[in-house]
């Protein structure tokens, strides 16, 4: 059965409550933003080494400190940051485009579009692109003081003096251990790194597919396991159009970021369109749902705090048909969600 007929069968005869957005986006203390491609969030720019867009999509103000969120669009191969150390930080790197490099700790690891690095907080690290053109998204876990380190490097006329550079590591947690990966550098590649881990494109963090290969797989590729139940992050990977029913989120915010395709997405009582690169934010407690527009499509989403989240996904993959509209309904009220109507319906 196609995704949209899956969905319309089992969630299109719950009624639309158009009264409830309204009153569900009083109750939340945040509004839903959409941040466009190749834009920041706060319309500020900071570029890597001056040239090479690096922009900030989901704040620490927007998620009490607890990650940021940047996307990075090399245009062009410069070498990457230097090899380094974040005290206070984990941090996760998803392919867009393109191949890099990686070393975690003192293994080389090579990636391409799809993939995902895991690198933990006290272990050495950096990264190259390798590729004429690519493009990295990335998560910085807990946030601390990296947009700021950021907006400050992105200022300098100049590489840090001795004395800069201890501020910086002073100051941000970040303490230099070598050089940057030259582009053009001949690597020995190991397959995973012994810290941290990588997830290649189209698998999931502990190896779980979907019974129906026919539906739309979702991958996770960080845990609560991993973060403390901090955040969740998976990987959509859209066969059909259609998308989930309206519903509301009572505990978590969710963020999504496009990586291929066209969706419409609705918040509250707003449609916003998204392609790729365009990242949305739906705080708790304000009724959103979205619907894939293009045959193909492809997301990062990710909820925080975890929640009930990775179990609800469980569920889905093991389902081979459609539950009715009110086990449906119940499956989403037993993971912390409310359905509030039908999906959308272009």
């Amino acid at each position: 059965m196609q995704r949209r007929k899956f969905l319309i069968t089992t969630f299109g005869a719950i009624p639309a409550l158009s009264l409830l957005p309204s009153a569900w986006a009083m109750a939340s203390n945040q509004k839903p933003f959409v941040i466009k491609t190749r834009e920041s969030r706060f319309g500020v720019p900071t570029p890597f080494r001056g040239v090479i867009p690096n922009d900030l999509k989901i704040s620490s103000k927007d998620t009490d400190g607890n990650y940021s969120f940047f996307d990075y669009v090399g245009i062009d191969r410069v070498p990457g940051p230097n090899l380094h150390v974040h005290l206070w930080q984990d941090e996760l790197f998803h392919a867009v485009e393109g191949e890099f490099v990686f070393q975690v700790g003192n293994q080389k690891i090579k990636i391409a579009k799809g993939d995902t690095v895991y690198g933990p907080r006290n272990i050495q690290h950096t990264w190259t692109q390798l590729s004429a053109s690519g493009r990295l998204v990335y998560f910085v876990s807990p946030a601390h003081k990296m947009e700021e380190f950021f907006v400050q490097m992105s200022q300098r006329k100049g590489p840090p003096t001795k004395e800069e550079s201890k501020m910086i590591d002073d100051e941000f947690g970040i303490l230099n251990r070598g050089e940057a990966l030259p582009p053009d550098g001949q690597y020995q590649y190991s397959q995973a790194p012994t810290h941290g881990y990588v997830i290649r494109a189209g698998e999931s963090r502990f190896n779980e597919h979907p019974a129906n290969k026919a539906l739309s797989p979702v991958n996770l590729l960080l845990s609560k396991k991993d973060s403390d139940g901090l955040m969740s992050i998976f990987d959509y990977v859209g066969n059909s159009k259609g998308g989930p029913p309206l519903h509301v989120h009572h505990y978590q915010d969710e963020v999504v970021f496009i990586t291929e395709g066209e969706f419409l997405f609705q918040a509250g009582e707003e449609r916003f369109n998204l392609t790729v690169g365009d990242t949305i934010f739906l705080p708790r407690k304000v009724p959103h749902t979205w619907t894939q527009l293009s045959d193909k499509g492809k997301m990062l989403f990710f909820f925080q705090p975890a929640g009930k989240m990775e179990e609800f996904f469980k569920i889905y993959r093991t389902q081979t048909s459609p539950p009715s509209p009110e086990e449906g309904a119940r499956q989403f009220s037993d993971h912390e969600m409310t359905v509030l109507g039908p999906p959308i319906v272009p």
